[in-house]
């Protein structure tokens, strides 16, 4: 007796697609297939949620030797997912996300977080790059990732780049601490639920 492999829905378990002699199954999970039955509702839900937008994975700066450096980097990445969602797409953003249960400065944590972060491409339709603070080795490594499914997008805040601009230029933090206290966490500017 010879295994035959089984393909099945994820969502509904309906056996999609059988190959080979009758006999114990090999059973394998398909992460996106559609089985036009009882998925039909769910896929339909689906489509409508992705119709607004693109899905987009964020890359920018993390990596900080300074309280400064780091609550830049931050504000920067919340920055970029304000542009994102402005334009109509869904942003994923590791940095603030993944690095608030992992520790960055644990190599083995940050390499696990960093793999994490880059399995995200597999569902992603755009790869955009924040490039107002420079290229980091973990944006350049993300680059080297981008699978070719992906549009790759290189993005300027221009408001970003003037204030790096007059901070590198004559150390005016003025405009950078604007724009970082600007783009802090939005439950600073919620009263706490009772």
């Amino acid at each position: 007796m010879s295994d035959c492999e089984i393909e099945k829905c994820r969502i509904c378990d309906r056996v999609i697609s059988q190959v080979g002699d009758n006999g114990t199954p090999t059973v394998r999970f398909v992460s996106a297939a559609k089985c036009g039955h009882c998925c039909a509702e769910f896929w339909a839900e689906l489509e409508q949620v992705h119709r607004t937008g693109r899905i987009v994975v964020i890359e920018s700066p993390y990596r900080a030797y300074s309280e400064l450096e780091l609550q830049r980097n931050l504000a920067y990445c919340r920055a970029l997912v304000r542009f994102v969602v402005n334009r109509g797409d869904s942003p994923l953003a590791s940095h603030l996300d993944i690095t608030q249960a992992l520790d960055d400065r644990d190599p083995e944590q940050r390499e696990r977080g960093i793999a994490a972060g880059l399995a995200r491409l597999r569902v992603a339709d755009v790869h955009l790059f924040g490039v107002d603070l420079g290229w980091s080795s973990g944006m350049k490594r993300a680059l080297e990732a981008s699978p070719s499914h992906c549009t790759v997008e290189k993005v300027p805040l221009p408001d970003w780049a003037d204030a790096m601009k007059s901070y590198e230029a004559g150390g005016d933090r003025g405009p950078l601490d604007a724009l970082i206290a600007a783009n802090q966490p939005m439950w600073h500017a919620h009263e706490v639920l009772k």
